[in-house]
């Protein structure tokens, strides 16, 4: 009995021995709602298109996204739990920190395909790309910084530095380690020229502690490490990893990014109950703006899962908090407001065409603002507590309209255009006849079409059908002449929607007279004249016949001897 126990217990003992040497899980490197412990390298602007790389810890994919928009362009399986993302000197190839498989992925930027992996001995935490083949890595399990042959995957050098996350200069010369520690935060450089780990310099213990990311402006000499404490951005001097500023933020830094060339350097700190995104200017430390992130009240935590990434050619920012995304601009922009775009609204009562403002996380010294509708320009105006420019819209009628929002400052301008549909109900025309019973010539008549509808102002044209015509809602006329008259309503609303109607009006001859159209007397006159001559041709006819008999013809009366 205690033999076979005790083979069952060394054979769980061998399983836990293989699993704990196994990469960790992509999992278990960053999890939702867990800390960030790659320094959201797991996301890189592309330095010279509107591109944005986004390596998925928690997944196995990279995700392509437009920096204009933050849209994903496509996406490439790349193994689990990619940790770190970085291009070639040339632009042409991203490596990607595999850390599920101990490998760094290559991939081709342009074609969007996965060329080749590089096998290594270790799971990887943070990659950048060195001087031809070669490239320098940091372990996830463990404390080394290594310079790795790109061809082969072999080490050439290494050093330990405990989970460190690396950048590197464009000359491909210095290393900047940065220590990713919950204890004093920790810099080292090393000069990488001649493929050896060589120590240069490391900080001073006064730059704080809970690091979370590093931003290298490499052209000015300068990084920028926000930390937990103090709350703010430390700045250092990358010759010698001394501090030579500090930018204040508030409670619990949590992202960098620099725009180098808007020099602007952007933090986000996340309290438990407010958060914002800090912008400074780097070459005065002067605060440009603050923009408040609204956070869940109460959340009884701080989210780690804020991810934040600028784009300098697309002149955006990209920033992922507790699941939403929000895009901004360095330069000002406008959005569409109301009506919202491809809306209905109802022509009457007014309503108001506006537009949202963003002033920019770099706001230019002047701007102005400008809406029009169909082409035609408002007398719009700013409102800065709502942030928005807005104008009584003009009575437009019913159908589709167009909006353009614009904002311009010296050196460039934004604009948006959008349509909107403007709706009314249906006009409806109706009237009443007002006069004796029956109607005669000469006498005055009143058409009332006051219980006609329509959205707004009405206008009345009626049409009486011998010639004339009059507006208005109320309108009184006199025929000259006996007849049926067909008389016509038409009503237009201010929205140009209209309705017709038609009542055919008897108006009868004078007192005693029937009723007969002045045709129909005509043809009457006219049958009767017919009907006597015909008479008078037939009376003579029988007068000359009676006089011509026996008696009285040629020799009539005469006798013979």
């Amino acid at each position: 009995m205690i033999r076979p126990l005790w083979s069952v217990c060394l054979a769980m003992l061998t399983v836990l021995a293989a699993v704990a040497s196994l990469p960790i899980p992509a999992a278990g490197i960053k999890t939702p709602g867990g800390g960030s412990i790659n320094g959201d390298q797991e996301i890189l602007a592309d330095p010279v298109r509107p591109i944005v790389y986004w390596a998925h810890p928690d997944g196995s994919t990279l995700s392509f996204l437009d920096a204009f928009t933050g849209n994903e362009l496509s996406s490439l399986v790349v193994g689990p739990g990619p940790m770190s993302v970085d291009l070639s000197s040339d632009g042409t190839r991203l490596y990607v920190a595999v850390s599920g498989v101990n490998q760094t992925t290559v991939v081709d930027v342009v074609q969007r395909t996965v060329l080749r992996a590089i096998p290594l001995g270790f799971s990887p935490l943070s990659v950048r790309s060195g001087r031809p083949d070669r490239l320098f890595v940091s372990g996830a399990q463990d404390s080394v910084v290594r310079i790795i042959n790109e061809t082969t995957g072999s080490v050439v050098d290494q050093a330990n530095v405990f989970r460190a996350l690396l950048e590197v200069s464009p000359d491909k010369t210095v290393l900047l380690a940065h220590s990713l520690s919950s204890s004093v935060v920790t810099l080292d450089t090393f000069d990488v020229s001649a493929d050896r780990l060589v120590f240069r310099a490391s900080n001073g213990s006064d730059v704080g502690e809970n690091p979370y990311q590093t931003a290298v402006d490499w052209n000015a000499g300068l990084a920028y490490l926000v930390s937990g404490t103090p709350y703010g951005i430390v700045v250092l001097a990358v010759s010698n990893l001394t501090q030579v500023g500090w930018l204040p933020m508030g409670a619990y830094p949590q992202g960098v990014a620099l725009m180098r060339n808007r020099h602007v350097v952007i933090g986000i700190h996340r309290n438990f109950y407010d958060a914002a995104l800090w912008v400074f200017n780097t070459t005065t430390g002067a605060e440009r703006t603050t923009v408040p992130i609204p956070v869940a009240p109460g959340s009884g935590y701080v989210s780690e899962q804020s991810l934040l990434v600028a784009s300098d050619v697309a002149g955006t920012v990209l920033l992922w908090t507790e699941g939403d995304f929000r895009l901004l601009t360095a330069d000002p922009s406008v959005s569409p407001a109301g009506p919202a775009a491809n809306s209905d609204i109802a022509g009457l009562p007014g309503f108001y065409l506006s537009a949202r403002v963003w002033r920019g996380l770099v706001e230019p010294p002047s701007n102005t603002t400008t809406l029009a509708v169909d082409g035609t320009p408002l007398n719009s105006v700013y409102d800065p507590f709502y942030s928005e420019v807005r104008a009584p819209a003009p009575v437009l009628p019913v159908g589709r309209h167009r909006v353009t929002a614009e904002i311009a400052w010296p050196g460039g301008s934004n604009s948006v255009t959008w349509n909107f549909t403007v709706t009314s109900p249906p006009a409806v025309a109706t009237f009443v006849v007002v006069g004796s019973n029956p109607l005669r010539p000469g006498q005055t008549i009143v058409f009332d079409a006051s219980n006609s509808t329509g959205l707004g102002t009405i206008t009345f044209v009626w049409d009486f059908g011998d010639g004339a015509q009059a507006p208005g809602p109320r309108v009184t006329h006199a025929f000259a002449a006996p007849g049926v008259y067909r008389v016509l309503l038409t009503i237009r609303t201010e929205l140009n929607v209209s309705d017709s109607l038609a009542r055919q009006v008897v108006i009868g001859a004078t007192s005693g007279t029937p009723l007969i159209p002045p045709q129909s007397l005509v043809a009457i006159v006219g049958i009767g004249s017919f009907a006597a001559g015909l008479g008078l041709a037939l009376a003579v006819i029988v007068f000359l016949r009676r006089r011509s008999g026996p008696g009285n013809g040629p020799g009539a009366g005469s006798r013979r001897p």
